[in-house]
């Protein structure tokens, strides 16, 4: 088993909900969840969003957090136009099941030496 360190952030910075979350990661039955999860090349995630006045927010039911061009951006999932360039990458359980949190817009380009790294534009 391993454990977390977070002595590197500061407790004021984080919402008791990530706190709580960030300590659960070293319980037996939640490292037993992971490793079960890695068998589908799964990790567990704490769902969040940065604000100016709370470095480390819950994110809340119904917001999306979107990358895209290697920049992150919350955003209402009801205000994305089109999912056709969304791929979800991360997903929680909300009040009528599991729903995606996390999406990268975009698609994989091949770089010059044929590897799938880098994010390119969706015009």
């Amino acid at each position: 088993m391993s454990s977390v360190d977070t002595t590197a952030v500061s407790r004021s910075a984080m919402a008791p909900e990530i706190e709580a979350a960030i300590a659960a990661v070293s319980l037996p039955e939640v490292q037993d969840m992971i490793r079960r999860l890695s068998k589908y090349h799964l990790a567990v995630c704490v769902p969040h969003m940065h604000l100016s006045e709370q470095d480390f927010a819950v994110l809340p039911p119904g917001m999306l957090q979107v990358e895209r061009q290697c920049v992150v951006s919350w955003t209402a999932r009801g205000e994305i136009a089109s999912a056709s360039g969304m791929v979800p990458v991360a997903w929680r359980w909300e009040e009528h099941g599991v729903t995606a949190n996390a999406t990268c817009w975009g698609y994989c380009a091949k770089t010059p030496d044929g590897h799938d790294r880098v994010h390119d534009k969706v015009d």
